[in-house]
């Protein structure tokens, strides 16, 4: 959604709606105190960032008692003068206090993100650090918080300026080519060319290796077990989990939504799924389950086949087999007379994927210990690389690359440096999008409609 932003002064909460024994209402944008002091009955003068006992008031009638504290501009987090009212937590409070100064017509309820665009309209933040807290505000993961703050306190920008900075060095040595070509001397320019351009591409590579082909997986470690109909993957859930929360029954197709609880493995929080099971079926119901299972699937941190191999379908196998999706196969039923004939023809199919083999009748603690152990070798792999988690920033980087390395083929056949620059400023467009030199409107609000109400 695209909102028609404005200078009018805005409120909102910016503790949430829960009940607690603190709430924070936030105003921002008012010309001055005195405009809002008629509902305080703090009475003296009011010195910024000093803490002040006061009562909301409506007509000579309490509605709380509160503490406020007044931010002058620019010296605020919007940059704007703004008001911070630490009230009673009750949501029924909060929200009389809100509606009483939006029907004085001093303010208006605010828009996801409003104070964090304000702050960055008026320089306070840059959009790089709006999207770390983006990132912080939003995260499901502890890396993913770090890295929210790394982005937020600007140790993240500063590889990305970094880059920028190696950019203009090379586009300064070929553009003194362009000038002054017979002053410097072929060879002084040559050398001056190769030796800034590698030292942009060494940087460029850099960044490049901690960029993911889906970031957002990261973000949300969703955990999924599939497999056809019974072949044990709810009775694999509810082990995983310690507790009966999966229905298990012998009837095909019990499962027809996914399930999803927190599964904690080394102190790192994941999603672990249980989904419906994979079929032809004439189904409805069953059909939008199995949709959605594959949906999971394409998106998923981990994916988990249980394969029961007395009764499987092989052409579902052959077709996750061929994605690379699958992180490790388990077959159930290793109890059972003949299971090593059974899983003899399956087995080969997962030459490179981790293999777990559990009985029916009991999931002991080592097969479990298995299962949570290459999950978070996965997980520890991936975060080795410190990756970039902001997805525009993973496109980008992506993109540079790619421009740079057709520039880095190029530079070695083409002679006329007019062209060479023209191309070298597409990389340049890149890389100041990525520092957030240019702003995309479009980017802007998807990263603001993302944000909390207060925020």
């Amino acid at each position: 959604m695209i909102h028609q932003y404005d200078d009018f002064p805005i409120i909102a909460c910016s503790s949430g709606e829960l009940r607690a024994a603190i709430s924070i209402i936030r105003i921002s944008g008012f010309k001055s105190l005195g405009s809002i002091e008629p509902l305080l009955s703090h009475d003296g003068p009011i010195e910024p960032k000093k803490q002040y006992l006061s009562e909301i008031i409506e007509e000579s009638k309490v509605v709380d008692q509160v503490v406020f504290c007044y931010y002058e501009n620019p010296r605020s987090y919007t940059g704007e003068n703004l008001l911070e009212i630490y009230c009673h937590g009750n949501p029924i409070i909060v929200n009389k206090i809100i509606n009483l100064f939006i029907s004085y017509k001093l303010v208006r309820h605010a828009y996801p993100g409003e104070f964090s665009f304000r702050a960055m309209k008026n320089k306070k933040l840059s959009m790089n650090q709006v999207e770390g807290l983006d990132l912080l505000l939003n995260a499901n993961t502890a890396f993913g918080i770090d890295q929210g703050l790394s982005v937020l306190d600007g140790s993240l920008r500063n590889d990305y300026q970094q880059l920028y900075k190696n950019f203009l060095e090379h586009k300064s040595a070929l553009e003194l080519g362009i000038d002054f070509a017979e002053d410097v001397g072929e060879e002084q320019f040559t050398k001056k060319l190769k030796s800034s351009l590698n030292e942009l591409t060494q940087t460029a590579e850099k960044l490049h290796n901690r960029v993911l082909s889906n970031p957002s997986k990261l973000l949300d470690l969703k955990v999924t077990l599939f497999g056809s109909p019974n072949s044990g993957k709810s009775s694999l859930f509810n082990h995983m989990l310690k507790k009966e929360r999966s229905i298990v029954s012998d009837l095909a197709g019990t499962t027809r939504d996914y399930i999803s609880e927190p599964l904690m493995i080394e102190g790192t929080t994941f999603s672990l799924l249980d989904t419906a099971g994979l079929r032809e079926t004439n189904n409805e119901i069953e059909q939008l389950g199995i949709k959605k299972t594959r949906e999971l699937i394409e998106n998923s941190f981990y994916n988990i086949l249980v394969i029961n191999p007395f009764d499987y379908d092989e052409s579902y196998i052959e077709q996750f087999v061929k994605t690379g999706s699958i992180g490790a196969v388990i077959f159930t039923h290793s109890d059972m007379d003949n299971f090593e004939a059974q899983v003899g023809p399956i087995g080969p199919l997962f030459t490179s994927v981790n293999k777990i083999y559990l009985s029916n009748s009991k999931i002991d603690k080592i097969c479990l210990e298995d299962i949570f152990t290459v999950i978070n070798k996965k997980y520890l792999d991936v975060i080795k690389v410190n990756p970039i988690l902001i997805n525009r920033h993973s496109e980008v980087i992506s993109a540079t690359y790619s421009h740079l390395c057709q520039y880095s083929g190029l530079i070695n056949t083409e002679k006329d440096i007019s062209i060479l620059s023209s191309e070298l400023d597409s990389i340049g467009d890149c890389i100041s999008e990525l520092i957030g030199i240019v702003s995309p409107t479009e980017v802007l609000n998807n990263i603001f409609d993302n944000f909390c109400i207060g925020k």
